[in-house]
């Protein structure tokens, strides 16, 4: 049995997308807090105690006052670093508490 109106899949899941932009909005977020793990590695990961996205502003609270200084100075270099992760502009600034 031939198929006349098929589709690869990544067109259908590009539609889908283009046409529910707060489910691709989502995916991002999500992109971002695994790239947090990810980018700064487990010592950091094991300090983070909460971390949350809110209008486009990536919140991180963190249990080490040392550590949250040195995360303020690069705060630049890791806004552009989890974007980059992300594949997009997700986040416009970071947040360090």
């Amino acid at each position: 049995m031939k198929r006349i109106n098929s589709i690869p899949i990544c067109e259908a899941l590009q539609d889908f997308y283009r046409a529910n932009p707060h489910i691709m909005q989502k995916i991002l977020n999500v992109r971002i807090l695994r790239g947090w793990d990810e980018l700064l590695g487990p010592m950091i990961t094991q300090s983070t105690q909460k971390k949350f996205i809110k209008n486009r502003v990536l919140h991180v609270s963190v249990n080490s006052s040392v550590l949250r200084s040195e995360l303020i100075l690069s705060r630049k270099r890791l806004l552009a670093k989890l974007n980059e992760y992300a594949k997009g502009e997700v986040i416009d600034d970071i947040v360090i508490r």
